[in-house]
């Protein structure tokens, strides 16, 4: 069987036989900062089986992966190979192998040791128990191997034509999302794409994203801004796919509810054991489980302008005192400005999340921030952020007249 074994940034093919062919131009497999030819983190490579003829979706171009075994990589790193008793080859579902080949140590169980977290380890904290312990291994892999970023994000490179593309959907601890949970959670293949390589956020079409951004703009034209002049960025699951660390993954000792609930969540889980569930809450996951449309993933649109918190602060500074109550015009905990002032002074603004909500049906949730955008808080608390980060989704950044 033939095999592929990434090093550096080239493929290299190895057929039986000894016979060693390079396949095809070089594709960016590590994330930015990684060095030519050599390993990132310390990762040297790593030795994938690879399926013989077949082949995904023409959308795609990467092999289909029929297993994902880890061997011993070449130099110093990750030693991958598994526990004692567990998986010796776990065949990828059908359909995602391809687009996830860079998922060697996903959900499954890896006696992982020479492992250490990134220098910043602020950005390493895990929020609640799931995030050590029992998917420390799995976390640690992933983010030696390139499949997440220092943030848990899964890594964003580039594509033959220069774009932006993300790896594989993943959680902050690794977790690849599989056919099951694409089925369950509602989703296609060509939905991941598109999501993948930022063309339209999850819940929606790639026409619809068009106009949400272009009539976003307009809205923000009608309110006298510059537009030029707003950065503008989406977060949450439609965007990162995965909530983030403060919103876990049920399990049957979390789940309330109606049993039709724990029902649902035992159809989507099967006999795999806890630690080779997710971590966290994909995008209508918790719908998925509750059946509660209170519980649809929303959009949050985080918008950072000096101009738009000027004009906000000069309403708050006119609001009684008896208006304000105990509120800060910034939220201390979440840094964005009073939401109550930002709709009425920009009047288009709240018209038009207005509109989209009752579109999509889903909750369009707007936050202003200052012009350098929300504080990095990585290093306070449970560590959630959402400063400006380069694998933000962002739909334009201050300063930039078209799209980013």
């Amino acid at each position: 069987m033939p095999s592929l074994t990434t090093f550096g940034k080239r493929p290299v093919i190895v057929r039986s036989g000894g016979r060693t062919r390079t396949g095809g131009s070089p594709r960016k497999i590590f994330p930015r900062g990684s060095q030519a030819g050599g390993p990132r983190h310390g990762v040297g490579s790593v030795k994938i089986d690879v399926k013989r003829g077949g082949g995904p979706p023409a959308s795609f171009r990467s092999p289909s992966f029929q297993s994902l075994r880890p061997v011993q990589p070449i130099g110093r790193g990750l030693a991958s190979t598994p526990q004692a008793g567990g998986p010796q080859a776990r065949p990828f579902p059908a359909g995602v192998g391809a687009l996830a080949r860079n998922a060697i140590a996903a959900n499954t169980r890896w006696n992982v040791t020479g492992l250490a977290p990134p220098a910043d380890g602020r950005r390493w904290a895990s929020g609640s128990s799931t995030g050590t312990g029992l998917f420390e291994a799995r976390r640690l892999a992933a983010f030696q191997a390139g499949i997440i970023d220092e943030d848990g994000r899964p890594t964003v490179t580039t594509n033959e034509s220069g774009e932006p593309v993300r790896s594989w959907p993943h959680d902050d601890t690794g977790y690849a999302i599989t056919k099951k949970d694409l089925d369950v959670i509602g989703l296609t293949e060509g939905q991941v794409d598109l999501w993948r390589r930022f063309k339209a956020p999850l819940g929606m079409t790639e026409k619809d994203y068009e106009e949400f951004t272009s009539t976003l703009k307009d809205a923000l034209a009608k309110d006298g801004l510059e537009v030029g002049e707003v950065d503008i960025r989406l977060q949450g699951s439609s965007a990162h796919f995965f909530s983030g660390r403060h919103k876990n993954f049920p399990t049957r000792e979390t789940l309330s509810g109606p049993p039709e609930a724990k029902a649902r969540l035992e159809s989507w889980v099967g006999e795999r054991p806890p630690s080779e569930w997710p971590a966290r809450i994909p995008f209508d996951g918790k719908y998925k489980i509750t059946g509660n449309p209170e519980d649809l993933s929303d959009y949050d649109v985080q918008l950072s302008s000096g101009a738009m918190i000027g004009r906000a602060k000069e309403r708050w500074d006119k609001t009684s005192g008896q208006t304000r109550g105990h509120k800060e015009f910034i939220n201390p905990k979440y840094n964005f400005a009073d939401k109550r002032t930002v709709s009425e002074e920009f009047g288009a603004l709240t018209r038009w999340a207005e509109t989209w909500r009752e579109r999509i049906g889903r909750e369009v949730s707007v936050a202003l921030f200052t012009g350098t955008g929300p504080p990095d808080t990585s290093g306070v608390g449970t560590g959630i952020s959402t400063h400006f980060r380069p694998s933000d989704w962002i739909i334009k950044k201050a300063g930039e007249d078209r799209d980013a």
